[in-house]
């Protein structure tokens, strides 16, 4: 079983707003997420700040998220159905990942791989900044732009979970098998 789960309760700190409930061409960027996971999932586990009722389509599960990201990720995990065994983490905020994005990450995990996560290379010179100035410059090299969707085996992600991972991003925490392929 496929599941997904859509992480929306982010407060939109850096942005100064949730930026999740704002409305792209007439359309929450939430919505748009929830109906692209939807189209290719077999259960969409939604996951809201704390007091935000859900108006939207329906969905299996909506549950709150926590103080941080990885505790968001947790409360979703934790609702998911019985017998999921490839779950997608997508972040409502990003509400224009296309379903051929999202297959594709599927997939890749449906054809061995412990994960999947989709990367766009960075082609631009990487830099360290100071106070007022740049320290020091690399060319990009093999360094990449993480992006969501992400596609997991369940077992996978829910073992890094399990330890206490308390990464930013979904990926970070996995990256001991985010490449490697199943026996």
């Amino acid at each position: 079983m496929i599941s997904t789960v859509v992480l929306a309760s982010g407060e939109g700190a850096r942005y100064g707003t949730r930026k999740q409930f704002l409305t792209l061409a007439g359309t929450r960027l939430v919505d748009r997420a929830v109906a692209t996971a939807s189209s290719v999932a077999d259960a969409v586990v939604l996951v809201l700040p704390a007091g935000v009722h859900w108006g939207g389509a329906p969905v299996a599960a909506v549950v709150s998220g926590g103080p941080t990201r990885a505790d968001s990720v947790r409360s979703g995990l934790r609702a998911l159905p019985s017998g999921t065994d490839l779950v997608v983490i997508h972040d409502a905020a990003h509400p224009l990942a296309s379903r051929a994005l999202f297959e594709a990450v599927i997939a890749r995990v449906q054809a061995g791989a412990y994960a999947a996560v989709p990367v766009l290379p960075i082609v631009e010179t990487l830099a360290r900044r100071g106070d007022d100035c740049l320290l020091d410059t690399t060319p990009a090299g093999d360094a990449v732009l993480v992006q969501m969707p992400q596609a997991f085996r369940f077992h996978v992600l829910a073992e890094a979970y399990g330890r206490g991972m308390l990464a930013r991003d979904v990926a970070s925490g996995t990256e001991r098998v985010l490449w490697a392929k199943s026996d």
